[in-house]
């Protein structure tokens, strides 16, 4: 029975669940080994985990682990008391979810604890990963690889979307040169230093940064890093921006993060499997799949 008031983060966590009725969420787990032939005496402690939960949302917040050679016989079960959650002073933090999207429940941001945060975007009506970032935080991300109405932390219009001329995957975007740009749609940090990069092909993109109270400068396109075809791929690194757009005329796999970051990018054909994997160092992978969508070689 919980408490009926109280500001402990376990506590408040359990709440949340029973009010949305969940209520076979685990909340702690442990194994021993022994003989209990005469009772609940003769044993070691194998592994324990605990889980803490979201205040506000009923998701998995934090993930604490006993550290345990195996060999103790002592274990204190959690318990409440005086509207205080009590659990064995062994447990240690060990991953922290700090970002969920809240209407489906999706992972946006997560860590282990005392360690970088790792970051995805998620697409095709919200079912798949499309984008996993090292070193970053959900907010510092954006990605679209156009294959559907998933803005990706961008805004741009979803009627400009074609599935012909695609770098990757089967579609990409395609503007009326001049005016359908593509745009951040989350706020940057003007103080951090960012890399935008993309595919791009017929007329030469425009890039614009626009910096605190409105201040907009071009940034300048120079020799590509690599041209496939008709596409070429470029970077930027630019700082001093809350937002950024860009003027394609073709364009795909356009990725936003910060510079110490890793972003890793995947396509899929859903039902069946993913279908492309693009790696932080551009690497490019396809799968393809018989008549039966068996991954084929």
């Amino acid at each position: 029975q919980l408490p009926t008031s109280s500001v402990d983060p376990f506590i408040e966590g359990i709440r949340r669940l029973q009010s949305k009725h969940l209520l076979g969420a685990p909340v702690e787990n442990y194994t021993v080994q022994g003989d209990f032939g005469s009772g609940f005496t003769d044993f070691k402690l194998i592994s324990g985990v605990l889980n803490k939960y979201d205040v506000s949302n009923p998701f998995l917040k934090e993930i604490y682990k006993i550290e345990t050679d195996g060999q103790s016989s002592v274990y204190n079960e959690s318990n409440i008391a005086n509207g205080i959650f009590n659990y064995d002073s062994r447990y240690k933090s060990q991953i922290q979810f700090s970002s969920y999207d809240g209407s489906n429940g999706r992972i946006l941001q997560q860590n282990k604890t005392n360690n970088i945060p790792e970051s995805y975007i998620w697409g095709y009506q919200q079912q798949y990963p499309i984008a996993k970032v090292q070193n970053a935080k959900y907010t510092d991300i954006a990605y679209s690889s156009f294959e559907s109405q998933d803005n990706g932390n961008w805004d741009f219009s979803t009627s400009n979307i074609i599935g012909y001329y695609s770098f990757s995957g089967r579609k990409c975007y395609h503007a009326n040169v001049g005016t359908d740009f593509v745009k951040t749609h989350l706020d940057l940090e003007p103080l951090r230093t960012y890399k935008l990069s993309f595919w791009s092909k017929g007329a030469l993109p425009v890039v614009t940064k626009i910096g605190p109270g409105g201040v907009s400068s071009n940034l300048s396109l120079q020799t590509p890093e690599k041209t496939i075809g008709e596409w070429r791929y470029d970077e930027l690194v630019f700082s001093g921006a809350v937002s950024v757009k860009v003027l394609p005329e073709f364009i795909d796999e356009l990725r936003l993060y910060p510079k110490n970051s890793f972003m890793t990018t995947y396509t899929f054909d859903p039902l069946i499997g993913m279908t492309g994997e693009l790696d932080a160092a551009g690497k490019q992978t396809f799968y393809n799949y018989d008549a039966f969508n068996r991954l084929s070689f």
